[in-house]
């Protein structure tokens, strides 16, 4: 239905949530109790009159015309004295008029005289003002037009009447603040189909006709619509009734109504507790946050830490492959040389029958070349060795990165929607939710999407990671080791030497000679076999292992995939904790700092609102209302004042 607009009246002092709740639940209850107000099963406290002599009562009726307008008020004044007496009345008449008795009113001025009047005594007063504490306008609109009242007899078609109730500020503002408006409204059904009305009407029957019925709280101002299909249209006089609302409700009758509010009031409760754990939970999931925010911190600066070991290793194995190359072509001619000297000795066993050796200045040159290349080879050698203990550094690291990810205990998930679009998708495909939630939890949600997926990046990173640890090549033969080796051969080489130079070509020593530089030969045979495989396939699979090959990744980009990644992931943290998780949580803080307000604030919630409806009873039942004179201040004895207004009737069509 068509809502009625209103506006309530501001009071002082009112500014309580509670005091708008209680009049409208006061409003329903005073609406389910029209008519039957006063229950028989109790008995109410007597009423006491203001019958005293000279007192008088005043019934306010009023003309209008079918728009609204007032076109004449008359007051019909009522006494009723025990013994005669001479009354005397005021009021601003046009003229008076007798209306039973024998004593007719005399009226100089605004002073209206009675006398000897004894028993029921009525006059009539024809006031001269045409203000109401109320202003009545009435429209109509037929087929979408406004039309004019006198042009409604015998239409047809889709009407709507709008009446409008505002507050005459000309007028003592104690009859709107202190008198309700009873408004019937005649139907006649053989000429109007009602279609809608504004909430709040109650229907009754007069006879043929039905009424719809309207009560409008003292105070207030609000619009009654009405929407009929009509034929033939005509309408009765509409009747307004203003009257002293005086009422006594027991709040012990409403048991069943206010029994909800402690169910409530338990519920606000149980709401506040549940927003206060939900605190508490989102702290320690706040406080998780961190240790993870922080561990991605860790390792974009074990990334880049290891992005720059990586580097500076690859260009030290890239020269030492460069380096290691040129050494081994040098070992292989040095090999070659010994190998020549040895082709040309006889058999330690042929020593004895043959012509013994000698060596030429070409030999000597040759085992002193070795002996130096020897020498030289050593010297890189330690070099080398350095660079291994680099290579140890580098897995280090990479053994921390890897420790420092399964530390964080990722749970195992499949990967969440990342939009707003796919989690309705997504929710509606897993859980059956066709119930839409808010756009903002759906938002929500998809950053929660992204970072737990981001989350699940760290596994990939710790793959990479253990690729990356399973690249780096293990020598067969350490520098060191060949560098013990190297120190052998140098001293075997130094003795041969020793042994040609100071003892030549004596008999005796020829055969240890021979065999000296046979074992040198294979002593230097077997280190460039290391030396060759250390170059090729060690240094070599180091500089593969890093620069990667055709087709394969190697350490350097797979390290920078990685610092990349992790780079990311902080940046996503980062700006998920400060962006979304922080401003969520000052939120839920509100959100708790509210719910215990209002958990404090409705705590014997039925007591507050039981207090906030009898201060809407007393101003609705007019406790201390002094009765007041619509005609006169100057009339001091006013039992009672009433108004009885009726509008045009819109009578059938004459043809």
């Amino acid at each position: 239905m068509i809502k009625k607009r209103v506006r309530k009246r501001r009071r002082k002092n009112r500014g309580s949530w509670l005091k708008p709740l209680a009049g409208f639940l006061l409003m329903a209850v005073f609406l389910s109790l029209v008519p039957g107000l006063v229950r028989a099963d109790k008995e109410k406290e007597l009423v006491i009159f203001n019958d005293g002599d000279g007192s008088k009562r005043e019934v306010v009726y009023a003309k209008l015309d079918a728009s609204g307008k007032v076109a004449q008020i008359y007051v019909v004044n009522h006494f009723y004295p025990q013994s005669k007496m001479t009354l005397t009345d005021y009021g601003d008449y046009e003229s008076v008029v007798q209306l039973t008795g024998s004593v007719p009113p005399v009226q100089q001025g605004s002073v209206v005289t009675m006398e000897g009047v004894e028993g029921h005594y009525y006059y009539q007063g024809n006031m001269r003002t045409k203000q109401l504490p109320w202003n009545f306008r009435i429209s109509y609109r037929l087929d979408g037009a406004e039309v004019q009242p006198e042009t409604l007899s015998g239409i047809s078609g889709h009407l709507e009447m709008e009446l409008a109730i505002t507050r005459n500020q000309a007028v003592d503002p104690s009859f709107f603040e202190h008198y309700a408006l009873q408004i019937s409204i005649p139907i006649d059904p053989d000429r109007v189909l009602m279609r809608a009305a504004s909430e709040g009407f109650l229907v009754s029957s007069a006879g043929i006709e039905q009424e719809i019925n309207y009560i409008v709280l003292p105070g207030q101002e609000t619009m009654i619509r009405l929407v009929m299909e009509v034929r033939d249209f005509a309408m009765g006089q509409i009747t307004l009734a203003g009257v002293l609302l005086a009422f006594d409700v027991d709040l012990s009758d409403m048991e069943e109504e206010l029994e909800p509010l402690d169910q409530l009031s338990d519920g606000i409760a149980e709401f506040a507790k549940g927003t206060a754990q939900l605190k508490k939970g989102y702290s320690d999931l706040l406080a998780a946050f961190r240790e993870i925010k922080s561990g991605a911190g860790e390792l974009a600066d074990g990334g880049r830490k290891l992005q720059e070991g990586v580097g500076e290793l690859g260009k030290g194995a890239r020269t030492l492959l460069d380096e290691g190359n040129k050494l081994k072509k040098g070992s292989k001619q040095i090999l070659d040389g010994l190998t020549m000297i040895t082709d040309n000795l006889p058999a330690r066993d042929q020593i004895d029958s043959l012509d013994l050796p000698e060596f030429g200045e070409e030999d000597l040159e040759r085992l002193n070349e070795a002996r130096e290349y020897i020498e030289a080879l050593g010297r890189v050698l330690e070099m080398l060795a350095g660079y291994e203990s680099e290579l140890e550094e580098l897995r280090n690291v990479l053994q921390e990165l890897i420790e420092l990810i399964r530390e964080l205990d990722l749970p195992e998930a499949e990967e969440l929607p990342e939009t707003a679009d796919g989690w309705k998708s997504y929710l509606e495909e897993k859980f059956d939710l066709v119930v839409p939630l808010p756009e903002e939890v759906y938002d929500q949600l998809a950053r929660l999407g992204r970072i737990a997926n981001q989350l699940g990046l760290l596994k990939d990173l710790l793959e990479i990671l253990s690729d990356l640890m399973e690249s780096l090549p293990d020598l067969d033969m350490s520098a060191s080791e060949m560098i013990e080796e190297i120190k052998i051969l140098l001293d075997k080489a130094e003795e041969i030497l020793a042994m040609i130079e100071t003892a030549g070509p004596m008999i005796g020593q020829v055969g240890d000679l021979i065999d000296g530089l046979f074992e040198l030969q294979r002593g230097y045979a077997e280190l460039h076999r290391g030396l060759t495989r250390y170059i090729d396939e060690g240094v070599g699979g180091l500089v593969e292992g890093i620069e990667g090959s055709q087709g394969q990744p190697g350490l350097s980009s797979g390290t920078a995939e990685y610092v990349g990644g992790v780079s990311q992931l902080k940046d996503g943290l980062d700006q998920y904790y400060s962006d979304g998780l922080v401003p969520f949580g000052k939120g839920l803080g509100q959100l708790d700092s509210g719910a215990s307000r209002m958990r404090d604030e409705t705590s014997g919630l039925r007591a507050l609102f039981e207090e906030a409806i009898r201060e809407k009873l007393d101003e609705f039942s007019n406790e201390g209302f002094e009765t007041v004179s619509f005609v006169s201040d100057q009339n001091k004895k006013v039992a009672s004042v009433q108004f009885v207004f009726m509008t045009e009737e819109i009578p059938p069509s004459q043809g």
